[in-house]
């Protein structure tokens, strides 16, 4: 929790000769451990690090290889350039100490065949939003016996996003070891919101950059997340959790069924983690999923697992994880396909 509280400590410095600013710091307190057990260790926007592909947490939360959709673009947004329907995808999450998470988001292939015609032009946008709950506030006399007591928000925190993607060459770089294969690009550009207790606010910008490369059997991924400005509340910032990805999926037919492994390497609060799954594709309509995640934080490590259901212009998934010291996580992604297929 050190990084997580550094607004706190800076807020402290302040709190010395303003009384409502002692206040909320008192106030802060009570708000931070959610976001602290999330992402130990992260300065500002710790709500970024939360995963929110549904498909991907149930095989572990590897996800920065494996295609998924407008749902995706979280993890690696190169991923969208292999997006071929106009897509829509809504996630619930219940978190920790009454919080609450909800993301949304959607993706639109394009007519335009590319900067280098190859196809794959995908434009998206997504949006999350974390309720911090409410807190209870109360107001002592001044002989020490209870005033008034009320509840207050604890705040929120947002994040708005926008990115484009692309093929940017097919082939095998030169490689005749190498199969030819499918190479995208993807950006999004993000605005950052934190809010406390309905008073302060920050505001940060960040984008997020990625690659893709899809082969028959395997593809592999590298993205660089949330680089970007300070979230910045009174006269200091902190700056938000950079994050780094790589990972790879390989697809294997094993009738009557078919298996995708996927493996992430991440990179985030100053430790590398890992993340691995498998997928069991039962008919086209139904797979099971399940991983681990490996952490040296008990929090946030251990098994996950999942299913998706594919109906065509809708598709549902569910993933359930445990959460070591803490309360178990269910997440539910609900989505819609619709349009002509592009190519």
């Amino acid at each position: 929790m050190r990084k997580v509280d550094m607004s706190l400590l800076r807020l402290l410095r302040y709190a010395r000769n303003d009384r409502r600013a002692f206040v909320m710091f008192l106030l802060l307190l009570m708000t931070f451990p959610v976001a602290a057990k999330q992402s130990a260790g992260t300065g500002g926007g710790a709500f970024l690090l939360i995963p929110v592909g549904v498909r991907m947490m149930g095989m572990g939360g590897a996800g920065v290889a494996v295609p998924s959709g407008a749902n995706a673009v979280s993890y690696n947004p190169a991923l969208a350039a292999a997006i071929r329907r106009t897509e829509m995808a809504l996630v619930h999450q219940e978190l920790f100490l009454d919080t609450a998470l909800s993301y949304g988001a959607f993706s639109m292939p394009l007519e335009f065949r590319g900067v280098n015609e190859l196809g794959g032009a995908n434009v998206f946008a997504h949006a999350i939003y974390m309720d911090k709950g409410d807190i209870e506030v109360n107001l002592l006399n001044s002989g020490g016996s209870l005033a008034s007591s009320e509840n207050k928000s604890a705040g929120y925190d947002m994040a708005f996003g926008l990115g484009y993607a692309e093929y940017f060459f097919r082939g095998s770089f030169g490689l005749s070891s190498l199969e030819e294969g499918s190479h995208s690009l993807g950006i999004m550009v993000q605005g950052v919101q934190s809010n406390l207790l309905e008073t302060y606010d920050a505001y940060a910008v960040a984008a997020n950059v990625g690659y893709f490369g899809n082969f028959r059997r395997f593809g592999v991924g590298l993205s660089l997340l949330n680089i970007g400005s300070e979230l910045q509340f009174l006269e200091e910032g902190d700056p938000l959790p950079f994050a780094a990805r790589a990972g790879f999926h390989y697809k294997m037919a094993l009738a009557p069924v078919n298996l995708l492994t996927a493996y992430d390497a991440v990179y985030q609060e100053k430790d590398f983690v890992h993340r691995a799954g498998l997928e069991m594709t039962v008919t086209p309509m139904f797979a099971v999923r399940g991983g681990y995640q490996f952490e040296p934080q008990s929090y946030r490590g251990g098994p996950s697992f999942g299913f998706g259901l594919n109906m065509g212009t809708m598709f549902f998934d569910y993933a359930f994880s445990w959460s070591g010291d803490l309360e178990d996580t269910h997440r539910a992604l609900f989505g819609m396909r619709f349009g002509r297929l592009h190519r």
